[in-house]
């Protein structure tokens, strides 16, 4: 399979205080939040489905504002992110004849990366093997060394930050 050249990347930066009354439950389905406020670093995760949101919706060109409820950034173990799209998003795509976009997310030292890329096939098979990495196990990966870079410079302006 190939891959079109319709590849985004988003960084956000984490905020401080992550609790469930902030915009979270306008930006991300329940699902998303269940699943996010269920593992450590809950903000992190948070930012990067936002991340995701964006980099899918810059992926497909969509015109509107991010229809941020009609787009999910799903994970079931030891599987890659999924992306769902549902109501105008997903009439829209169809429209398209664009295939559902995929997305690889990271987060490291306060910012939360998300890169989207359109598949130029639309069929499920993936192939390249999914593994989990954190930013500092490859520095091959382009999102990963974006963060990684993020994480040195902030360390060099702060001493607090331990890599």
């Amino acid at each position: 399979m190939t891959y079109s050249t319709a590849l985004r990347v988003c960084i956000v930066r984490v905020p401080d205080d992550v609790c469930p009354e902030q915009p979270w439950r306008r930006l991300l389905s329940r699902a998303e939040l269940a699943y996010c406020f269920g593992l450590a670093r809950a903000g992190e995760h948070l930012a990067a489905r936002v991340a995701a949101k964006q980099a899918v919706v810059a992926a497909l060109c969509w015109p509107g504002p991010v229809p941020w409820q009609g787009i999910e950034i799903l994970r079931t173990p030891r599987q890659p992110p999924e992306v769902r799209l549902s109501g105008a998003i997903e009439r829209w795509r169809q429209a398209a004849c664009l295939a559902v976009p995929r997305v690889s997310l990271t987060h490291a030292a306060n910012h939360a990366a998300a890169l989207a890329w359109l598949p130029t096939t639309p069929d499920k098979a993936n192939p390249f093997p999914y593994k989990h990495l954190r930013p500092h196990e490859t520095s091959i990966d382009p999102v990963c060394r974006l963060l990684l870079k993020k994480k040195k410079t902030y360390k060099s302006k702060t001493n607090r930050v331990k890599i």
